[in-house]
């Protein structure tokens, strides 16, 4: 609904970081969004895309999460995000499976909201910026 909505105002823009396909048997990147909605997709890893992106944009006001959900991937892209979040602006966490979300959320002083998946031991995690 919101890249929906985006679409149909012409006001806001989806950028999407992925790794380079391993093989050259096809490409499934991006078939999460429908072709109409797709915008920017930009290749590597998030690691080295994405600090250069935000430097680019200067602010953003939704971030989703759905790489590498090691501790340590999230705790970086998290803390690479926040200072270009926009104030009321949203991070979104999937398949949040360890304690990186909350210990985040407590290092900035901001309340984490979990919602249950029907996965056990899994949520999608949401965090506001005051």
């Amino acid at each position: 609904m919101a890249l929906a909505a985006m679409h149909e105002s012409g006001d806001g823009h989806l950028y999407s970081i992925d790794l380079p396909p391993l093989e050259m048997t096809g490409d499934a990147r991006g078939n999460a969004v429908p072709a109409r909605y797709r915008s920017t997709l930009l290749l590597g890893s998030s690691r080295w895309v994405l600090p250069s992106l935000l430097q680019k944009l200067g602010s953003i006001d939704l971030f989703l999460h759905d790489s590498d959900h090691t501790r340590a991937a999230q705790l970086r892209e998290y803390r690479t995000v926040w200072p270009y979040l926009s104030s009321g602006g949203v991070i979104v966490s999937d398949d949040v499976r360890n304690a990186a979300f909350v210990s985040f959320a407590e290092q900035v002083g901001a309340r984490p909201y979990l919602v249950p998946r029907p996965v056990p031991d899994t949520a999608v995690g949401m965090l506001r910026k005051p």
